[in-house]
């Protein structure tokens, strides 16, 4: 089965007032940067092979030599490749991405760095009966990062479920999982193992789907001997009101960390040409997560909308590593003018506070842009930004407007 391929490609200039972020009373360095840069998505999805991928690879020339001239890439990917048909299967996966090097420092371009988690192993299928189906997963995954070494290491796992058919649209399992992370820097400081254990149920509608886990999870730190536990919650409802609208809601309350929480499951919408990042925690620790994030979505003839709530605790078991809290809400739209002429916004408002310091930044971010389709092809675009912070910390407030022109050929 042939390869189904998108591909964009075209050069961005962009004039910033504040390009390093630097902190209100200081003075600020303006840049023009130029950016050639290309984006494609690909899927298969054959009987024995399914593949689906994005990524975007931008240079980034910076003029007035403000930085240095760097290349930054992006990708998320997945390969699953059948070898005996419900019995063995082999999964990839891979999440390359821009992340900073100081989370306490400004998004800038002196404090970035490329992270890069790949995961593979083999999915092993049993049926014991025409509704009971049993399956194990064995995974390894190795997390690279260009600048915080300290996140290096490797993940081990293993997972199984047996699986029953309640009915035609809702399923039941009991899941069994353990995983033993190995960072490269920490000795065993920061090495742990987590053993889970949890029940799963989905339900699977016309309008309306559902996914729950509910069950018990344990960390032990190699280092400290130290042990902690914690109730396990996965749930998620996504609820489709009508043909063009739907609502969801996702709870979380689980023991993770910084490579596990790159590797989410890959929605097509998420890389895009002219895109603006939120960026992850990089560290080399457990922690314990609780989240609540809500979305709303409406797709119209002419109007396209989405929302999206959210809450976030971070702790993390390692005493040394900042513990925060996150709140906010994303918001982008569009909307058709005209047949070739489409407005677009996006607006991110984040309250950020980090508890042992007594550190609290409010952030908010938007963009308002303009594209215009001259051909079939080929698409012209203007994109105003707009970011600013204003911290309780000395130094640490700023903002910053870019004004982005870009023109690109699609396949």
């Amino acid at each position: 089965m042939a390869v189904d391929l998108d591909y964009e490609i075209g050069v961005a200039v962009k004039r910033q007032d504040n390009i390093a972020l630097t902190a209100s009373g200081r003075d600020p360095i303006s840049e023009t940067v130029v950016s050639p840069r290309a984006y494609f998505e690909a899927r298969q999805d054959g009987p024995r092979l399914r593949f689906v991928g994005q990524g975007a690879l931008e240079y980034f020339d910076y003029l007035d030599d403000t930085f240095s001239d760097e290349t930054r890439a992006r990708f998320n990917g997945q390969l699953d490749i059948v070898a005996i048909p419900d019995r063995l299967e082999f999964v990839f996966r891979d999440y390359l991405s821009q992340q900073p090097v100081d989370p306490l420092a400004a998004y800038a371009p002196d404090n970035t760095q490329q992270i890069n988690v790949f995961v593979a192993g083999p999915t092993l299928k049993a049926r014991f009966g025409p509704a009971m189906r049993g399956q194990l997963d064995l995974r390894y995954a190795d997390n690279h990062a260009e600048e915080s070494e300290s996140f290096n290491g490797n993940r081990y796992s293993a997972a199984a479920r047996l699986a029953r058919d309640l009915s035609p649209t809702r399923e039941m399992s009991v899941n069994l999982a353990v995983v033993d992370a190995d960072f490269d820097q920490s000795g065993d400081l920061r090495d742990y193992r987590r053993y889970e254990g949890f029940v799963n149920l989905t339900s699977r509608h016309a309008r309306m789907e559902t996914d729950i886990d509910l069950g018990h999870s344990r960390v032990e730190l190699d280092g400290s001997g130290r042990e902690d536990s914690t109730a396990l919650v996965r749930a998620s409802l996504e609820w489709e009101l009508s043909p063009r609208s739907l609502i969801g809601l996702s709870v979380r309350q689980q023991f993770t960390d910084s490579g596990e929480d790159m590797t989410r499951p890959l929605e097509l919408e998420e890389i895009r040409f002219n895109d603006f990042n939120v960026p992850y925690l990089v560290e080399p620790s457990v922690f314990e997560e609780r989240q609540l994030r809500g979305r709303y979505r409406y797709r119209g003839d002419r109007l396209s909308l989405q929302a999206i709530p959210y809450a976030r605790r971070v702790r993390y078991l390692d005493a040394t590593l900042e513990d925060e809290n996150r709140r906010g809400v994303i918001v982008s739209a569009s909307y058709r003018l005209r047949p070739r002429l489409t407005a677009t916004f996006y607006a991110l408002r984040e309250n950020r506070e980090f508890v042992d310091i007594d550190r609290e930044d409010d952030d908010f971010t938007y963009s308002i842009g303009l594209a215009n389709r001259f051909t079939r092809h080929w698409t012209g675009r203007i994109d105003f930004l707009h970011q600013e912070r204003d911290s309780n910390v000395d130094r640490r407030s700023f903002d910053s407007n870019a004004v982005l022109v870009s023109l690109s050929y699609r396949r």
